[in-house]
Order: C-alpha cells, then sequence, then structure tokens
C-alpha cells in the first residue's frame, strides 16, 4: 500500500531514527510530533489536533491528521501544554487520548494517553505504557476532552511526540545485549526497565514484605470484624496484618469482602517466613470464592490462600480463593494461591478499556499452583478485565492463565499484558487459554461457535519461560479484537512444532490462523537462550 504524506518535508523533520529507550534497536523505529497554535479552549468542550502545522486545535476530527508511514507499534507519547496567557482556576484536568483511524476502514479507536492540568505556565503529560498497532496509511490526532474550568486558559500551545516501533525495526523480543536479543523470564532483571525486582514467584528476596499493619490479626474473629461487613471495618488506607505463624481456618465463609482502599497483608519472605495461610477446605456445591471484593483499590500481599482440592477430580465444589469484580487499581503480590477447584483468583468486569488506561489490576510475584479441577482449573481467570501479569510461577494448573469469553458484551474483552512469568510443565491443558468465538457446545459453549465474540482485546505474552513440551503454551480460540503478540518467549517446544505451541483455533468459524494474532522472534527447545 503506497501512502502519500501531505507533505515530503514531514518524513525529513519529523520522522526520524533515534531512539528515546536505550534497550530499542534504533533502526526503523521513528518519532511523529504533534503541535497546535494559540488557543483559546472552551468549557466542557472535545478538540483535536495532529499534523497541521501553524494552526489552533480544531472542534472537527479529521483535519489534522498525522499518517503513519510503516507499520509497527506506537509505544510512548510525550507531550505538554504552555499556558502563554491566562491560567485556568480550577482543579479540574483535560482527559487526553490518541485517537487512531484504520486507513482501511476509516474505524477510529480512542486509546487513553492520562489527564493534563491548565494551570501552571508549562504542564507535561505523557504515557510510555503504550502498544497500540498501526499500519501504513492508518492516521492518528490527539484528542482532548476539556474539563468545566471555573475560568478557562487562553493562548494555548501544546505540543506532542509519538514514538512508534517499525515492525522489523525493533528487534522483537525488545531487550539487545551484545551478544543479541534476551528471550524468556529467565533474566528479567537484566532488561533494564525500573520493574519491582524479586524473585519470580515471590518469597524470600521479595523486597517490599509488609511486617506490620494498622490491625494486627491472629484468629478469625479479629479478620472478619474488620472485614467490609464486619463489626469495625478496616477504613481506606489501613492496613489488615495477619501474622505470618497464623494458620485461619474460614471454612464456613463465603463472600468476605476487603474494604475498598484497604491492604489485606502478611510476611511471605520475610526472615523464613511462609506467610499467614487462610485456608478454606469445604467445597460445597455452587460457583463461590472466599473473597468478594468490589469497588476496587484493594491489595493483597504476602498472604498463602489454600482451597480444599489439590487434584483434577471433578467433585461439586467450585470454590475461588478471592473474585474481584467491578472495580480498579487491584494489586496482588507475593502471595502463594493454590488448591483451588474453579480459581486461585478471578478479576472481573473492571470497565477499563484498555492496557494504555490508568487503574489496570497488577498481578506479580505470587506462585499458583494445584488449581486443576477437570473442566475448569484456573491459576488466575479473567474477564472483561485488563491486567498486567508478570514475575508469577504456575505450576500444577489445568490452565494457567484463562481469559473468559463474554457474548453479551463482545467490545469488553480481555485486555492481558503477561511477562517474566514461570508457565511450569506441570499443566492438564493449554498454559495460556483465551476464549473466544470458536468455542462450541461441546466445550461447554451452547451459544456455539461466533465469529462476532473477540478471542480477547489486546493481549500481549512476550518474555515468558513455557517448560512443557507436551502442552500448548499459547491458545487463542478465535479472532482477538485489536491483536496478540506473541514474542520473545522461550518455549520448550521446538521450533518446527511453533504452530503446536503458539495456537489460535479457527476450525469452527471457517478461518485459517493467524488473524490478529503474530507469533515471532521466540526460543525454542529445551537447550538454554543465549544469555540465561
Amino acid at each position: 500500500m503506497t501512502v502519500n504524506l501531505p507533505c515530503s518535508r514531514y518524513l525529513a523533520e519529523h520522522i526520524v531514527s533515534a531512539s528515546p529507550h536505550p534497550n530499542f534497536a534504533d533502526a526503523g523505529n521513528y518519532t511523529i510530533t504533534n503541535e497546535c497554535y494559540a488557543t483559546n479552549p472552551g468549557h466542557s468542550s472535545v478538540y483535536y489536533f495532529g499534523l497541521l502545522y501553524s494552526a489552533q486545535m480544531q472542534t472537527t476530527e479529521g483535519y489534522c491528521r498525522a499518517y503513519i508511514p510503516y507499520t509497527g507499534f506506537i509505544r510512548s507519547y510525550y507531550g505538554s501544554v504552555f499556558v502563554q496567557t491566562t491560567l485556568a482556576t480550577g482543579a479540574a484536568t483535560a482527559a487526553v487520548y490518541l485517537r487512531l483511524t484504520k486507513g482501511d476502514s476509516g474505524e477510529a479507536t480512542d486509546y487513553e494517553i492520562g489527564t493534563v492540568g491548565f494551570t501552571e505556565r508549562v504542564n507535561p503529560f505523557s504515557n510510555a505504557g503504550l502498544m497500540i498497532p498501526v499500519s501504513e496509511g492508518d492516521y492518528f490526532e490527539i484528542k482532548m476532552i476539556t474539563p468545566d474550568w471555573s475560568v478557562h486558559p487562553t493562548g494555548v500551545y501544546v505540543h506532542g511526540t509519538a514514538y512508534i516501533v517499525a515492525t522489523g525495526g525493533e528487534t522483537t523480543s525488545s531487550f539487545i545485549t551484545a551478544s543479541g536479543p534476551l528471550y524468556g523470564a529467565n533474566n528479567y532483571n537484566r532488561y533494564g526497565y525500573n520493574i519491582t525486582s524479586g524473585p519470580i514467584g515471590g518469597g524470600s528476596g521479595y523486597p517490599s514484605i509488609v511486617t506490620t499493619g494498622d490491625h494486627i490479626i491472629t484468629t478469625k474473629a479479629e479478620l472478619v470484624a474488620h472485614l467490609s461487613s464486619g463489626a469495625t471495618p478496616a477504613t481506606s488506607g489501613q492496613t489488615i496484618f495477619v501474622v505470618g505463624t497464623a494458620q485461619i481456618d474460614m471454612s464456613g465463609n463465603t463472600y468476605l469482602g476487603i474494604p475498598s482502599g484497604v491492604r489485606l497483608a502478611s510476611d511471605r519472605g520475610n526472615a523464613g517466613s511462609s506467610g499467614a495461610l487462610l485456608y478454606h477446605d469445604h467445597n460445597t456445591s455452587g460457583f463461590l470464592p472466599l473473597f468478594r471484593c468490589v469497588s476496587g483499590h484493594q491489595t493483597v500481599t504476602g498472604i498463602r490462600l489454600r482451597g480444599g482440592q489439590s487434584g483434577t477430580e471433578a467433585g461439586n465444589g467450585n470454590f475461588t480463593g478471592i473474585r474481584f469484580e467491578s472495580g480498579k487499581y487491584i494489586t496482588v503480590t507475593n502471595c502463594e494461591v493454590y488448591n483451588w477447584p474453579f480459581a486461585g483468583i478471578t478479576y472481573y468486569y473492571d470497565g477499563i478499556s484498555g492496557l494504555s488506561s490508568v487503574g489496570i489490576g497488577e498481578f506479580h510475584h505470587n506462585y499458583f499452583h494445584n488449581c486443576q479441577k477437570t473442566g475448569y482449573g484456573y491459576g488466575l481467570s479473567l474477564m472483561q478485565s485488563t491486567a498486567k501479569i508478570y514475575c508469577n510461577k504456575f505450576d500444577w494448573n489445568r490452565h494457567h492463565v484463562s481469559g473468559e469469553r463474554d457474548p453479551l458484551s463482545p467490545y469488553h474483552e480481555v485486555n492481558a499484558d503477561s511477562y517474566w512469568n514461570y508457565f511450569e510443565a506441570n499443566a492438564t491443558n493449554t498454559m495460556y487459554d483465551q476464549h473466544g468465538g470458536n468455542d462450541n457446545p461441546s466445550w461447554g459453549f451452547s451459544s456455539g461457535p461466533d465469529a462476532a465474540v473477540a478471542a480477547g482485546g489486546d493481549i500481549r505474552i512476550h518474555h515468558n519461560t513455557f517448560k512443557s513440551a507436551s502442552q500448548a503454551a499459547v491458545g487463542i480460540r478465535g479472532v482477538p479484537r485489536t491483536l496478540c503478540y506473541v514474542y520473545g518467549n522461550w518455549t520448550y517446544w521446538a521450533e518446527a512444532y511453533s504452530t503446536s505451541t503458539f495456537i489460535q483455533r479457527l476450525e469452527n468459524i471457517g478461518l485459517t490462523p493467524y488473524q490478529h494474532m503474530t507469533v515471532e522472534d521466540n526460543w525454542y527447545g529445551t537447550t538454554a537462550p543465549p544469555g540465561s
């Protein structure tokens, strides 16, 4: 496809090969700058700007198109608002989005960058966590939604820069050393990112262990009293700390709530501590959680959470350790979660639109194991939610990670970024499984195959180690809404079987792989990759 850019000087002046990311190869990566001149933005209005130089912000989209010359991914955006004349009053901020329009279909999608104020002369904004797939011929504008200021600003200038990694320009494993790219989870601490360090799976050596709290717990009665329905529930900002030697039988309890803004903690990994054990051994019928957390802003750290079934037997119980739903800003870290017949943790319905949004659930440095009931059995299960899953260890689960489909809401799929995880060999089915439109009634989906039901939205699976050479590493059961991008992983399967370990199932909807799925630059076989 040939792209006719508005003017050739845009390529010369605004597409450069130098990369702001030291771990990225420079060749083929580029930036596109956007700007607008003196504008007096009004209250509660929508504006657009892009590559129409010496122009004010526009109230009509499509006038300021910044065209994409090379296929790749927008990885970050950095911008600044300069208020020359009148500063805004009032604490409200404007919402900023990158509005991408596909060149082939004209379909437009808003990706959240963040918010920006107008109360200072210089007001920066940015998002360094983007992964927006773009194709040659697409175009974008920056969309800004202003608040209802007390006094609106005047003389506003905006400038921003999008950094794009061209396909083939960045080594797709993303992380480069003198000896070449790194693969798998083994060397995650060498990647140069500002991440939480510590051992994969958490425990001893984890650097953020909690050792005390506002409420010190040794018994079940004390714990229940400080939960949502208790006599003296903890309040936002407080920590409920269960002492590391405690072993509390929670059998008979279900739907226990952790108050919004509260941290439930113990000291797993501190001076040999295994962390407090909360266990539930009674698996009665029904899909029941021990904890059910709504409204968001909850953290669980350093706890051992044990269910009542370690094996694959069918049984009647479908218990889950923790069910998070209808909330943002969820964090589970440094926990051991095991023996739950349905799932160790489920994360449902967070209302977040994608991986560039704020409030994404984070699940890191945990050990999920022995959740393997026949027909269910998930270490971590996602539905209509957006999550970062990193530095975890998964073992002895049916599916280590599962993304559910929801045909009733086809535009709120699972979005997940999974990296630096150990997917151990002991899975009884596909290790990373994402349901979608290829599902059929024999798999438990009475609605049958439906090509309109996406298999997730934005799925990124990279720099993980998949240790099985018999169970598939990744199974995508349909077509993702945006893209499933699988790269930089180490799988024990031989390269000749790459489509058997990174599978896309489309046979029930009349398609052939890969559709909206890219598999490239992974390491195959049991021989360790370079640098391991």
